[in-house]
């Protein structure tokens, strides 16, 4: 029977596959493999995908994909005993701390150690502690999309370290393996010694990398992360068998608390310095292939040692590991050995013969890459065979089927997302609200204290006008920003994040997406360009691509002070609605743009559908407040070099060139130009205005970003933009926050006026009396704002994950397209309706 065909709650025995070769090859590695238990745990909402738990971890698929497994069922079993051999100690021992003295002395020796592992084993966790370093941490699998790199000190050395995407094995499946597998394997300098973190309570999945570095023989280090979840969840586990048996150092180590890592870099210090006195490169234990599989590593082992220098004693991997990728067809280590030997290519043709004879046998395409990893999951079962016994379903596992009964439930899955969504835009407007108004009050004060202390000039109108009218107007929405971080922090760290794309996958799915687009989408409403990198994670070119193109339509958070100040000014009672709906629009269009791109891209299939099912975690207060001040330094930053730059720019712009008088015969003529222009009604108006007031709407116009603004405003016409909000929406281009810069610099009141901008941006009236923003303009201005031109970083970022910036122009051209129709509808509908 198809593993469709398990009702929820019933367990089947994986016979065979019948998918694609390289879905086939991801299924087994993340132990899909003949003779595994695999249970039904839940449906989506939408009844597709299907969340499955195997080897004590869970995981999606979806129905399509899971059709192409065939099953036997089989009676459920009882619960194992919590009761450990006699030769097992029981319950793993807390950690001891081995403290090592440090010392600000010479450094003696340096050793570039790699980190890698599962996604969602806890190995970023494990390198910021180490390092300090604050690197993205959450909840679920491809945060990590590129190599960070930092130092740590211990004693007399020093550890560069590297940490590299997760990954689930060493193969050449997805752009993160093959990252990850270049950077061992085929860099010019490879790491020293890599440390392998894995999972604890999921060490058969975790496993197998561990297996594959022991084939390749390069120095490695396990660390046994999450080593407190595993003490508490009633598993067995002794560890210094487990390490005779792997041939490697296995330390316990606790990410979050960087338990373990002094004992755990002592030891990678003692492996580097052993690997250095070593006369040959060990060897350690081998996986033991049978029959037809071992003759034909053998043979190409053989092959490599005979025809290519790849077998020295001085080269990087065993020449048994290396027969073994080339028989898998790994694509990364198929380009190493043809670029580094030129006997290369000689070898490459007599793997491939070999390869074919498996499916000129009769065997079947894959059948090869089939029998390593079956070997390599049995080498594992032995690993483990009376030093671990595992409890199959603790208090946490029990825990977390009853808050998945509620966030996946197929009538409230939705609406709770949808709450969830709503409340962190309601909680991001009303409780910044008061800070906002404190830094609002203080910035008024500041302009007032600086207008009655310094004598009138530029350099009072650059502080007063430019920088606090400027970045003051920016600074004010910090606390906005910070609390909207703190909420999609809190959805990653505890998980939820891959509820919600389980029950959004169909959806995506009907919108040409894949279900991992969802995570990047979502990291949108944060930041767009680390949004667009997490596409990295997304194996279907296509699905990349189409998710990439419209990321920058999920409003992100450099937006939103435009918003917090126009809906706040204007929609004061339904703030957290409008917040709301103009979120929801922005989803709208990168939902319909999706639909229209997967119709005419001309590009692969989808790729099928696997994520990992992380367990909830309960967010550490240390890495909530880290990656908020995180957040808070960096829009500090921003502010201090881009926006501050911005504004002084658009003040000089907007300042020069100086109209002193209207007295003199130049002012006369300016004056009467102006009159000509404005036509008959407002000419009247600019009578009845202070000579001051004259003096600055003449200056304004006279102005080079004002000659700017009346150059680009009929483009705005029919959205009744006035020219300073067209060219705020040219100064957003650098970046959004911009925007209300630009505004604050250019919607200045009188000398003596020192209300606030919303204040001023709600009284703005034209010559005639009439108001510059009214309710369609601004909502006009808002939808434009959403969705125009993304800021230069996003658009460099479009270019390079794209591998080509005709894609960064495309998006760019379709986007401000779509903005400029859309916020001319907007403008009529909402002129209707009011």
């Amino acid at each position: 029977m198809r593993l469709t065909q398990l009702h929820t709650g019933e367990t089947g025995t994986i016979v065979y596959h019948t998918a694609p070769r390289t879905f086939r090859k991801r299924l087994l590695e993340m132990g899909f493999v003949p003779g595994a238990e695999v249970q039904v745990i839940r449906n989506a909402p939408l009844l597709d995908p299907v969340e499955y738990s195997i080897l004590g971890y869970r995981l999606t698929l979806r129905r399509s994909e899971a059709e192409t497994i065939e099953v036997s069922p089989v009676e459920p079993k009882a619960e194992p005993e919590a009761v450990s051999p006699d030769h097992l100690v029981g319950t793993p021992p807390p950690l001891v701390e081995k403290s090592l003295p440090k010392t600000n002395g010479p450094v003696a020796s340096e050793v570039t150690v790699a980190f890698v592992g599962n996604p969602n084993c806890g190995k970023t966790s494990l390198f910021n502690a180490a390092s300090g370093s604050h690197e993205q941490v959450s909840n679920y699998a491809g945060v990590t999309v590129a190599a960070a790199v930092a130092d740590y000190r211990q004693g007399d050395t020093l550890f560069h370290l590297v940490d590299l995407p997760g990954t689930y094995s060493l193969s050449s499946y997805g752009p993160e393996e093959k990252f990850v597998t270049h950077q061992l394997f085929e860099s010019e300098t490879p790491p020293d010694v890599i440390v392998n973190v894995v999972d604890g309570s999921n060490l058969e999945r975790n496993l197998y990398m561990t297996i594959q570095l022991m084939e390749a023989g390069v120095p490695t280090v396990v660390a046994l992360n999450m080593y407190d979840e595993l003490r508490e969840s009633g598993t067995r586990l002794d560890v210094k068998a487990l390490s005779r048996r792997l041939g490697m150092p296995v330390i316990p180590t606790i990410g979050r608390t960087g338990e373990g890592l002094r004992e755990l870099f002592a030891t990678v210090a003692r492996l580097h310095r052993e690997r250095l006195d070593a006369a040959h490169r060990p060897t350690g234990p081998s996986v033991k292939y049978e029959g037809s599989l071992r003759q034909s590593i053998e043979e190409v082992t053989r092959l490599i040692e005979s025809e290519t220098s790849l077998g020295d004693e001085s080269a990087w991997l065993r020449p048994d590991f290396l027969a073994i990728k080339l028989l898998e067809q790994d694509q990364t280590l198929r380009g190493y050995v043809a670029r580094r030997d030129p006997a290369g290519s000689r070898v490459l043709e007599q793997v491939d013969r070999i390869v074919e004879s498996y499916t000129g046998s009769g065997e079947g395409e894959g059948v090869l890459e089939q029998q390593l990893i079956d070997t390599r999951y049995r080498h594992i079962r032995t690993v483990l065979d009376g030093i671990y016994i595992r409890r199959s379903e603790g208090r946490s596992t029990r825990i977390d089927k009853r808050i998945d009964d509620i966030v996946t439930h197929r009538a409230w899955g939705f609406p709770i997302f949808l709450l969830l969504m709503f409340l962190t835009f309601e909680l991001t407007f009303t409780l910044g609200q008061y800070p906002m108004d404190w830094i609002e009050s203080g910035m008024g004060w500041l302009g007032s204290l600086l207008e009655r202390t310094m004598s009138e000039g530029p350099l009072r109108s650059l502080l007063v006008d430019g920088v606090i009218g400027g970045v003051g107007g920016v600074l004010v929405f910090l606390p906005n920003i910070l609390i909207l971080y703190l909420c999609i922090s809190l959805m990653e760290d505890t998980g939820y994040l891959a509820r919600a794309a389980f029950i959004m996958d169909r959806l995506m799915a009907m919108i040409g997406l894949h279900g991992k687009s969802f995570v990047p989408m979502l990291m949108g409403f944060g930041c767009s360009v680390p949004a667009i990198m997490g596409a990295r994670t997304i194996e279907s070119p296509k699905s990349r691509l189409i998710t990439i193109l419209v990321t920058p339509f999920m409003s992100c958070s450099a937006r939103l002070p435009v918003y917090l100040l126009l809906v706040g000014t204007f929609f004061p009672r339904h703030a957290g609605v409008a917040l709301f709906a103009i979120y929801l629009l922005g989803i709208l269009v990168g939902v319909l743009s999706s639909l229209l791109f997967s119709k005419i891209l001309p590009m692969d299939d989808e790729t099928p559908y696997v994520m990992e099912m992380p367990p909830y975690r309960v967010p550490a207060a240390k890495t909530i407040v880290i990656h908020t001040w995180e957040r808070a330094r960096q829009y500090l930053q921003k502010m201090a070099t881009t926006i501050l730059a911005a504004t002084v720019i658009i003040w000089a712009l907007g300042y020069f060139p100086l109209v002193d008088s209207l007295e003199t015969p130049e002012g006369k003529e300016l004056v009467a130009s102006y009159k000509d222009r404005v036509g008959t009604e407002e000419a009247a108006s600019f009578e009845t205005l202070t000579p001051e007031r004259q003096l600055r709407v003449i200056s304004q116009e006279q102005s080079y970003i004002g000659r700017l603004g009346r150059a680009v405003s009929p483009v705005f016409a029919p959205q009744h933009f006035d020219w300073r909000l067209s060219v705020s929406t040219l100064t957003g281009v650098a970046a959004k926050e911009v925007v209300v810069s630009t505004l604050g610099v250019l919607y200045v009141g009188d000398e003596e006026d020192t209300s606030s901008l919303s204040e001023r941006l709600r009284l703005s009236t034209y010559p005639d009396g009439s108001p510059v923003l009214t309710i369609p303009t601004v909502v006009a201005f808002l939808v434009f704002v959403l969705l125009y031109f993304p800021c230069i970083a996003t658009f460099v970022a479009v270019g390079r994950e794209t591998g080509s910036y005709k894609w960064a122009v495309f998006d760019a051209v379709y986007a401000t397209g779509v903005a400029w129709l859309l916020s001319w509808i907007a403008y009529l509908l909402t002129g209707l309706l009011i």
